[in-house]
Parts: structure tokens; C-alpha cells; sequence
């Protein structure tokens, strides 16, 4: 919604008004409100979100019309401060980004610091509720990190055959990447990625099933096969559970050392399903450390990966699902819409794939680590930046 109303396009503005709300009070008139209030932000550097709503009442009764709404109200204009003046072009990014590395002289705290402290604050929260699945007694084992589960809103289901009586939780959850625009330019993708713990040792067949349902031919493998409690879903030769068998193909490794491409054969025959699967063990990311070695790591990965004709999405492990998988996501999917929107939006992204995992960007290590890769990438591929 901040996005449309900040794009600048008037018909296509006009046209999501018209979209919203049959009765041109509800809806509507929580978006007029906010485009109202933006410009109001804009031209006296505050607002006044009771006055705006009431002197939309006098015009027209009940604009704005439940609580929800008029919390909304307050909830996205949390979210343009907070993101909106930094996302930027490609062109502006790094006097954008200089200028939040900038320290306050009263606090010594800098102004990606105060942006990071709030993304946090404004950030979706689930509650216990909402992990009843995780939280079942017959899946709590298959949770390694029981501050890291898989949320109702968000998580992978597996299907099984009809005969199987198990559960159909994994610890995976779908993250979108959902684009902000209108028009023929805009993209929607539910499930762009897939965040999921390298599986233990009792969820190895569960792993398998996921991978099937899927539909993914790449799978990014971040955290080293040897640790502790790590299941060996990769097989030396093959392996089978129930219809599903894996044949462990060739093995390449990347010209910088940063990786090796294993190719593994998936196979159903009830269903006629046989799939390449390529499994990119990653050597970038030693034991816990909460960033990799470096950016171009990453970069030469994702750069490799979407050249394969992938349908499905991009399934992402490391041990708990969520730090090193996190984090990964958020640059990928950062670059995706820079691509396309010839932007750059971080915060914005952070705060859409938290509602799917809470527990991404956990550091600020992290989040300055996003925004200074992001300074590296347009570096190193300025003639891409010049083509967008």
C-alpha cells in the first residue's frame, strides 16, 4: 500500500481505490487517510492521524471504518518512516547508505542503528498460538532450535500417500516475495523461497517428501554435513523411502572453492515424478558465525542459480532454519526486485519475510552486513545497475 501511494502513478492509484472497497469508505478510505497523511508527513514533518480521520468523517460517515483500519493507519506509517526514506534507486543507494552510517553526536549511535531498533519494535510478532502445529507433542522432536519453529501462517506442509499415518509438519516455512507495484509490471510469488532447518536425523525421509512436494530443482545447503545432529540426506549412492527414491549423481566443485554442486535423482514412481536436484554445499559459512566471509560468496551462488530454469521455489537450509537461511533470502530477495522495480528496498524486506519467520535478521551484524553487500554488488556489477 505505501509503495502505491508513493509511486507517483495516478491511474494506477486511482484504480487500486477502485479495487478496494465497493462501499468507498472501509478500504478506501484507510488509503485515501494514508495517502493523505503521507503528504502531510512530507510537507510538516508530522502528522495528525485523529484530525485526518475525523475531517474525512464530516465528509463521509464512517470513512475509515473499524479499529483495525485506524490501527493500520498508524501501523504503516510506522513502516514508511521507517523504510520508505531508505528505499532507493540504484543510482542513490550508496549517498543513501554513507548517510546512515553516519553517527549521532548526542547518542554515538549511528542512523542504520536507530533504523534497526525500530524495524524491531514495528515487527511481526506470533504468538504461541499461532505454532500449534510446531508445539505438538509428536512434532516437538523434530524442531533442533525450539526458539525457531514453523508457524501455521507460513509452514510447508508434505503430503503423504494415502496409506501413511504421520504427521505433515516439517520445520520449513514459505517465504514470499511480493512486489508493492500495479500494472503489468507487477509480480507476485507466494513461495520464492523456502526456509528450513537441515534436517536431523529423524527428519531426513520428511526432508526427501518436502523436496518432492515442492517441485524445486536447487537446494542451498549453508551449514557443514559434519555438525552434530545433522542427518545424512545426501546418499553415497541411494536411497529409498517408500516410492521416493534418491540417486546421488555427479559432483562439481565452484572455480573459488565456495561451493560444491552434488546432483541427486528424485524419483516417484506411483506418480511418474523423476527430477534433477542440484545440491549446493556451501564451504563460505564456517561453524556459527552470524555472517559469511563474504558477499561475493553469496553473489557468485545466487548469480549461478538463476541461470537453472527453477519452477518451484528455492528451498535454503542451515541448522535452526532461520540464521544463516534468513539472511540469504533477504539478499536474494532484495536483488529480485532490484531487478525488476530498479530499486532498492531492505528494510521493506526484512519486514516481509518476517511475517513468515520472525527470527531472520537477528543481529544487527546482520542487518549492516545486508546493506554493505548491497554497496558491493552495485560495485562489482555496475553494468548491470546501468542496463536496469
Amino acid at each position: 500500500m505505501v509503495k502505491a501511494v508513493l509511486g507517483g502513478d495516478k491511474a494506477a492509484v486511482a484504480a487500486s481505490n477502485a479495487a478496494f472497497s465497493n462501499a468507498g469508505i472501509g478500504r478506501t478510505g484507510t488509503y485515501l487517510a494514508l495517502d493523505y497523511l503521507i503528504q502531510q508527513a512530507q510537507a510538516e514533518n508530522s502528522v495528525d492521524i485523529f484530525s485526518c480521520v475525523s475531517q474525512m468523517r464530516q465528509e463521509r460517515v464512517n470513512m475509515v471504518q473499524t479499529v483495525d483500519q485506524y490501527i493500520l493507519l498508524h501501523d504503516a506509517l510506522t513502516v514508511w518512516y521507517i523504510a520508505d526514506d531508505t528505499t532507493t534507486s540504484i543510482t542513490n543507494y550508496p549517498q543513501i547508505y554513507n548517510q546512515l552510517l553516519q553517527q549521532d553526536k548526542h547518542n554515538n549511535t549511528s542512523q542504520l542503528q536507530h533504523k534497526y531498533q525500530l524495524m524491531n519494535k514495528i515487527s511481526c510478532k506470533i504468538d504461541k498460538d499461532g505454532y500449534s502445529e510446531a508445539l505438538k507433542p509428536e512434532n516437538i522432536n523434530k524442531n533442533r532450535d525450539q526458539n525457531v519453529l514453523a508457524a501455521n501462517s507460513a509452514r510447508l506442509m508434505i503430503m503423504r500417500s494415502a496409506y501413511e499415518n504421520s504427521s505433515d509438519y516439517i520445520n520449513a516455512v514459505y517465504l514470499p516475495i511480493l512486489s508493492f507495484r500495479f500494472g503489468p509490471q507487477s509480480y507476485k510469488k507466494k513461495r520464492g523461497y523456502i526456509a528450513t532447518q537441515t534436517p536431523l536425523p529423524n527428519t531426513v525421509e520428511d526432508f526427501w517428501l518436502m523436496v518432492l512436494n515442492s517441485e524445486t530443482k536447487v537446494i542451498i545447503a549453508l551449514d557443514d554435513k559434519k555438525e552434530n545432529n545433522v542427518g545424512e540426506y545426501i546418499p553415497k549412492t541411494e536411497i529409498k523411502y517408500g516410492e521416493v527414491m534418491i540417486k546421488r549423481g555427479k559432483e562439481d566443485k565452484n572455480s573459488h572453492g565456495y561451493y560444491d554442486v552434488i546432483s541427486c535423482e528424485i524419483s516417484q514412481e506411483s506418480d511418474n515424478i523423476n527430477r534433477t536436484v542440484k545440491v549446493y554445499q556451501c564451504h563460505f559459512w564456517k561453524g556459527q558465525k552470524k555472517i559469511p566471509e563474504s558477499s561475493m560468496s553469496i553473489f557468485t551462488l545466487l548469480e549461478e542459480i538463476s541461470s537453472i530454469n527453477n519452477s518451484g521455489p528455492l528451498i535454503v537450509s542451515c541448522l535452526n532454519g532461520a540464521n544463516k537461511s534468513g539472511l540469504l533470502c533477504v539478499l536474494a530477495a532484495i536483488l529480485e526486485r532490484l531487478t525488476i522495480e530498479q530499486d532498492v528496498s531492505i528494510i521493506q524486506t526484512i519486514l516481509q519475510l518476517r511475517i513468515s519467520r520472525p527470527e531472520i535478521i537477528n543481529s544487527f551484524e546482520q542487518f549492516q552486513f545486508s546493506f554493505g553487500a548491497i554497496e558491493e554488488y552495485l560495485d562489482n556489477f555496475s553494468n548491470y545497475a546501468n542496463s536496469c
